[in-house]
């Protein structure tokens, strides 16, 4: 088989070698489109299947020497489970079609009289893969597991669905301390509404560098707010705030385009886990020709997230206004794009 595109020609033999030969690249380019994320966020490398993390608690007493003195200490283990389920992705693709949009890339950068590159078969299968990681993003939220579906956002559960799942059965409300029921934000409440839910923090989060998730609505209301709040004061020297004001640039403010404005998390980057294999050969990347002039690339991934702890000490979820179940129940999910697309069935007990 030979693709042609002007001079180009690249047969299918090359890009079987090449997703051989650059398996670990490839299998890492997905996980780069969340580098934005995984700034704030833990990777945990090698997980296989199911992980239990969680939280020790317990104290050991310092008090005035007595000779033989004892204590006897209650070790509480709160273990939670973080699980990376195997997921698949078997994609055709028509290889002119590829190369033509590489090609174009190149002549987009060619300077003067530099020529385009020809492009290689790896950076036309990192085309290819790169287009898996674009849904990850919205699933890191608001995946919810269904082991019959056949997207991305079917493979796992998000943070917001396992939120949601604590919600309901009560281990996350304003009882346990570790959520807070807020105003909709607006441009004209936002800084108060933010240094409330900051306020609400356990002192020990206080104490961490912490990240707040929140929408981009939501971070554009608070620079609006603190535009129209602080005008006569110098220290207001740039628009965009990144940090909540009163906090000791403790309180980091993350604006994620994938979630909705009903909901905000507070909590560190140890906390926020995402699971994932990158280490052992089970994650695979191989191309074969079944067809005329179409290949087809076959991906096998492990992905999932967990929170480490939902103690109050560890995570504050913010819910602004009086939704029950931010960004929908845990019964089923909208793929962002429109209502015509399937939901998935209630996704299964994972942790």
């Amino acid at each position: 088989m030979s693709n042609l595109v002007g001079e180009v020609k690249i047969d299918s033999h090359s890009f079987e070698e090449a997703a051989v030969k650059y398996r670990g690249p490839l299998v890492k380019i997905p996980v780069l489109s969340l580098n934005d994320l995984l700034r704030y966020m833990t990777c945990r490398l090698g997980v296989q299947g199911t992980e239990v993390v969680g939280t020790a608690t317990g104290k050991a007493q310092l008090a005035p020497y007595k000779a033989g003195r004892r204590q006897a200490m209650d070790l509480n283990i709160v273990a939670r489970e973080l699980v990376t389920y195997f997921g698949s992705c078997n994609v055709d693709f028509e290889p002119n079609s590829a190369i033509s949009t590489v090609l174009g890339h190149h002549a987009s950068q060619a300077m003067g009289d530099a020529q385009a590159k020809t492009p290689t078969a790896l950076e036309v299968l990192s085309l290819i893969v790169k287009s898996i990681g674009e849904d990850l993003r919205y699933a890191l939220f608001y995946g919810v597991r269904n082991p019959d579906g056949d997207r991305t956002i079917d493979l796992f559960d998000g943070f917001i669905t396992i939120l949601n799942k604590e919600m309901k059965s009560g281990a996350v409300s304003e009882a346990k301390k570790n959520m807070v029921v807020l105003p909709k934000v607006t441009n004209a409440n936002a800084c108060d509404v933010i240094k409330q839910a900051m306020f609400s923090l356990h002192p020990t989060l206080r104490r961490e560098e912490c990240f707040l998730f929140c929408s981009v609505a939501v971070a554009d209301a608070y620079n609006e707010s603190y535009l129209m709040s602080h005008t006569g004061l110098v220290y207001n020297d740039k628009y965009e705030q990144t940090v909540v004001e009163g906090s000791h640039k403790k309180l980091i403010i993350v604006p994620v385009p994938e979630l909705e404005d009903d909901i905000a998390i507070i909590t560190t980057k140890e906390n926020m886990l995402i699971g994932m294999d990158q280490l052992s050969d089970k994650e695979t990347v191989r191309v074969k020709e079944f067809g005329p002039d179409v290949l087809t690339l076959m991906m096998r991934l492990f992905f999932g997230t967990q929170f480490e702890s939902i103690d109050e000490r560890r995570l504050k979820v913010v819910v602004f206004g009086n939704q029950e179940q931010p960004g929908g129940d845990d019964e089923t999910t909208e793929q962002p794009g429109g209502d015509d697309e399937p939901e998935g069935d209630g996704p299964e007990d994972a942790q």
